[in-house]
């Protein structure tokens, strides 16, 4: 999954000819609550409030910030219509934010403040150190995601069976 997918979401709208509370009751009743130890391969999480929620869950090693399914149960004439996005998390969203922000405030500093670099600082590790600022948290990505379209067919293949709710 693309980082720009993962932080935008990947939109999705599906339909179930059952009413938003039937829907909701079954979701709840056949998704893990929020986690299960030993490694259960699973669909994660519920439907509360009129939205749902759902993650893939397959070890405990795995990354914490896996891409989920968040959307709105809404009923369209007797049935209901499941408006939602697979991507990032919303902490996901505010830690990159926060860190974007602070990685490019403090190269902007670095390089553009008259104080700057002290003289006789070592630009060569400074070479190094930004460049792996950008690409570890993409290497991390990309390694914690490799499995993302599984995981969506999978949740929408719970979805499927268990709210009856199918891609539109």
């Amino acid at each position: 999954m693309r980082i720009g997918e993962y932080l935008v979401g990947r939109k999705l709208e599906l339909r179930s000819p059952l009413s938003p509370d039937e829907v909701s009751k079954r979701i709840n009743a056949a998704a893990s609550l929020i986690y299960r130890p030993f490694g259960l391969c699973e669909v994660i999480g519920g439907s509360y409030f009129g939205f749902v929620r759902l993650g893939f869950f397959t070890s405990d090693l795995q990354y914490n910030a896996s891409p989920v399914l968040f959307g709105r149960l809404q009923e369209r004439l007797g049935s209901t219509e499941i408006r939602a996005r697979f991507g990032a998390p919303i902490w996901v969203k505010v830690i990159f934010g926060i860190w974007s922000f602070v990685f490019f405030l403090a190269l902007w500093v670095l390089l553009f403040s008259p104080a700057g670099l002290a003289p006789g600082a070592d630009w060569r590790a400074l070479s190094i150190i930004v460049p792996l600022l950008i690409i570890l948290p993409v290497a991390m990505h990309l390694i914690g995601t490799r499995n993302s379209e599984s995981e969506l067919e999978r949740i929408l293949e719970f979805l499927s069976d268990y709210a009856e709710a199918r891609p539109v």
